[in-house]
Order: structure tokens, then sequence, then C-alpha cells
């Protein structure tokens, strides 16, 4: 792309087959940054970034405080995986939840892979064969 290739001109991008292939092993660039700006250092560019993202959170709960908990209460108690469970009854019924809770029951045990979790580029040891292969996405369902 054209800014890839401005990237490497300014020098931003070293080494495009490192670059490569560390993009390659995170598999999303949720934490992947590159500095495309003149106006800024790369201290100045995190800095930045985190006051801008403190300052949209702290404004989010100021505007939606009743969202805000129960986003909290989701994430950090039993209550999402109760919720979870109890859509997964009212959708697909007794014997699919049974059978919901036995593969994440095995999932936890580490007895099989986890079926509901989307991988992106996970591996365990990664090669180059492995990290050519976009496997899915990581996003835990439960």
């Amino acid at each position: 792309t054209p800014l890839f290739t401005e990237m490497v001109a300014k020098g931003r991008i070293k080494d495009q087959i490192v670059f490569f292939e560390d993009l390659s092993r995170r598999g999303d660039a949720v934490d992947f940054v590159i500095n495309c700006t003149d106006a800024f250092t790369d201290e100045e560019l995190i800095r930045t970034k985190a006051e801008i993202e403190k300052e949209v959170f702290q404004d989010f709960i100021g505007k939606h405080p009743w969202y805000a908990l129960q986003q909290f209460v989701n994430q950090k108690t039993y209550w999402g995986k109760i919720k979870t469970i109890l859509i997964t009854l009212k959708m697909k019924g007794l014997p699919e939840t049974l059978a919901f809770l036995v593969t994440k029951l095995k999932a936890k045990l580490k007895l099989i892979p986890d079926p509901y979790v989307r991988r992106w580029a996970v591996v365990d040891k990664p090669n180059y064969t492995s990290s050519m292969t976009m496997i899915e996405g990581r996003m835990p369902t439960f």
C-alpha cells in the first residue's frame, strides 16, 4: 500500500521480513503500532494516546453510568457467564445447553481445545508455515 511504501522509505519499517513475521505472529494489529506522524515522537504519541483513551473512558462513564456498571458486572463477576448460560438455554433448549456446559467444562480442564474460542494465528510453536496461515481470531465467548 502507499502507506507501507512511505513507512519503508522513511525508515519506520527497517526490515520488511521481520515486520511481516512479527505481524503474522501477532495475528492482529491491536497492540501493533507504527508512528506514521512527523509531528510526534513515539513517546509523545503513546502518552497522547493514553491521555485520550482515559478521557474518552471517563466521558463514557459520566454519560452512561448504568451501562458502564453493567459491563463491569458482566465482565468481572460470574453474572456474565450465568447470563450466557440462560441465553443458551432460552435459544437452544436444555439438551444443547447441557452439551455446551459439558464442552466448556472439558475445555476448562484442558481435555479438549475450546471450540467456542476463535483463533488468529495462534500456534504453540510458530514456524514459517503456521505464520502464513491465518487460523481465525482469538475471542472468548464464555
